[in-house]
């Protein structure tokens, strides 16, 4: 599906008395078919003690996502390109 998956964190904000890293970012999508998407995202990671991320949160326009990757609205509707992917899979 992509070549490559860059990104480029434009914010990021440190509260280190609940351990949670805030990212502002912009993660490109350099597909194989040669188009490029842009997903602005914005992430809530919880770190251990160690460094370690032990929680994840993204969040993101799926909207946004589904017009860039050319999903229909019916399909868009029933769950966007991850339901497309996975009709495609056969699941």
């Amino acid at each position: 599906m992509c070549n490559r998956a860059p990104w480029e964190v434009h914010n990021i904000a440190v509260n280190e008395a609940t351990k949670t890293v805030l990212t502002e970012r912009l993660d490109i999508f350099e597909r194989k078919d040669g188009r490029t998407v842009y997903a602005p995202f914005m992430g809530a990671w919880v770190v251990n003690d160690a460094g370690q991320i032990t929680i994840r949160r993204d969040y993101f326009d799926l909207a946004s996502w589904n017009r860039q990757m050319g999903v229909d609205a019916d399909l868009a509707a029933g769950g966007g390109v991850f339901e497309m992917l996975l009709k495609q899979a056969g699941r």
